[in-house]
């Protein structure tokens, strides 16, 4: 029975996650990427096209420059390999003007009072959180114009309300 075609899976990815990978590499040419214990081939990315420059002349060349905030990537052809690029951004993306209804959109981080996050910041800007600390509560008590004890509150709830919510992005 002769070899088939096996198609490679399609990975749904953000271009910081391929550069981040592993490149493996078939004699010049690049075989796959490894990314978290999967061999990738084959991507799919939602990114916008920041650039795009083709020369269809006698020396055929084209690159397109793909972002989508978490890295960008160009993507290079030469010869006859350049008509796969010059329609780039429309075999890919194809928006609709349509009008959203009922859009909800809810912040994820934790709303901190004007107390908390005025302690909060005072905390991080003189090198509370620094090692070795660079001032003491006590300190940042007395900028802050208020007790020992009320700092220390306001900074105590803004961390509670803050770090089960990083921690969960670990």
């Amino acid at each position: 029975m002769a070899d088939e075609f096996k198609r490679h899976i399609a990975y749904k990815l953000k271009i910081g996650d391929i550069l981040g990978g592993n490149i493996i590499m078939e004699g010049d040419r690049l075989k796959f990427v490894q990314i978290n214990n999967n061999n990738v081939a084959r991507v799919n990315i939602i990114a916008n096209v920041i650039d795009k420059y083709i020369q269809d002349e006698e020396k055929k060349f084209a690159s397109i420059t793909l972002d989508d905030a978490s890295g960008q990537i160009k993507i290079k052809a030469f010869g006859e390999d350049i008509e796969k690029l010059k329609n780039f951004e429309y075999k890919i993306l194809q928006f609709k003007q349509k009008k959203i209804e009922n859009l909800m959109i809810y912040s994820s981080v934790p709303n901190l009072t004007e107390k908390q996050k005025k302690a909060l910041l005072l905390a991080v800007e003189n090198g509370y959180y620094g090692y070795p600390r660079n001032i003491t509560l006590h300190k940042l008590s007395k900028m802050s114009n208020i007790s020992l004890s009320t700092f220390q509150f306001h900074l105590a709830k803004a961390e509670a309300k803050l770090m089960p919510f990083f921690v969960k992005r670990i």
